[in-house]
């Protein structure tokens, strides 16, 4: 039976490590993605402000608003960007514009912010599981009961299954959602 517990410990830890890797770098593409997603709704926001030939309408209001826009994208900075597509969206005031704009942007960000909250979560669960089952491998000789496979083994199986079933439950979160 020592055995065998220390097998499927050592198991779960390596399985878990390989699941965290994984979702780790799931999360990386992911992220990316919604980020070129964002700055896509950013640049249509800038076409279609050209396109109503609203340019100088909105530099009288805010000068460095275009500007800033611009520069947002290139750095990168989602903060930055929503912030100064909310106050383009307040400027133009149209209702398909702020569909086009506020809308898209809105629920592409709070998407991005669940996934990385959810995955945190998952993260940290995961983190958990591996050093219990690091920590149990080092008591294996004296789970040798009934006792310690009910109270030990039994658990540690459990916590394994969640931990995995996170991880999975994560990647078919953002591959099957609609956003």
């Amino acid at each position: 039976m020592e055995n065998s517990i220390y097998y499927t410990f050592s198991t779960m830890a390596q399985v878990l490590a390989g699941a965290i890797a994984l979702l780790g770098v799931f999360l990386l593409y992911a992220i990316k993605q919604i980020d070129n997603e964002l700055k896509g709704i950013a640049e249509a926001a800038l076409i279609e402000v050209t396109r109503l030939g609203l340019v100088s309408f909105i530099n009288k209001k805010d000068f460095n608003l275009i500007p800033g826009i611009k520069k947002a994208m290139a750095k990168n900075d989602q903060k930055d960007l929503k912030e100064r597509l909310e106050r383009l969206v307040d400027i133009v005031n149209t209702d398909s514009f702020e569909w086009q704009v506020r809308e898209k942007y809105n629920t592409k960000y709070k998407f991005k912010e669940s996934i990385i909250k959810k995955a945190k979560g998952v993260m940290i669960l995961t983190t958990i599981s591996i050093l219990v089952s690091i920590i149990i491998l080092a008591f294996t000789t004296k789970i040798n009961s009934q006792w310690g496979l009910i109270h030990i083994f039994v658990p540690g199986v459990i916590l394994f299954m969640i931990s995995l079933i996170g991880n999975v439950h994560i990647i078919i979160y953002k591959v099957f959602s609609e956003n």
